[in-house]
């Protein structure tokens, strides 16, 4: 029962109401700290939930067939809570790294972001509702994309500079 509700609660960190509460607190800070709005995190964000459920249509997987420990609707792949988790956690990281300059903290960022995508992903296998295959191919999935989006952002970044 405690592992059950460990398990629920890291999936959650993936619910899109989770990630969207913390896309909200990050525009907050930002307006508080008088900085840039971050368009690229709310963009990303979009982006990945849109590929998720259009990947979800187009493919059509069945959840398993086992107990489901935890409610939940639609198809099996992709797993939207590790596909979005890990675009927006690992996105967020490769961001603040950026800005950061503390080695401790750089440490610690790239040891919490991938870890809790990791629990997020263990988590709807545990709970049932996805297949081991689902979670590996949205974690491969989202490594495309994340690479994609860093490509593009990285592109618009130099044309902006080369336009000044």
């Amino acid at each position: 029962d405690g592992l059950t509700d460990f398990m629920s609660t890291i999936t959650n960190l993936g619910s899109a109401y989770a990630l969207i509460a913390i896309t909200l607190l990050i525009i907050l800070v930002a307006i508080i700290k008088n900085k840039r709005l971050p368009i690229n995190s709310i963009v990303n964000l979009i982006s990945i939930f849109i590929l998720s459920e259009v990947t979800k249509f187009i493919v059509h997987r069945p959840r398993p067939t086992t107990t489901h420990l935890v409610e939940t609707t639609g198809f099996s792949y992709p797993s939207g809570h590790t596909l979005v988790s890990f675009a927006f956690y690992i996105f967020i990281a490769i961001s603040l790294s950026e800005r950061l300059t503390n080695k401790l903290y750089k440490t610690l960022l790239w040891i919490t972001m991938p870890t809790l995508v990791l629990l997020i992903a263990i988590s709807r296998i545990y709970l049932g509702v996805h297949h081991l295959t689902d979670i590996i191919g949205s974690l491969l999935l989202g490594t495309i994309y994340l690479l994609i989006f860093l490509d593009i952002r990285r592109k618009r970044k130099l044309l902006k500079e080369n336009t000044k």
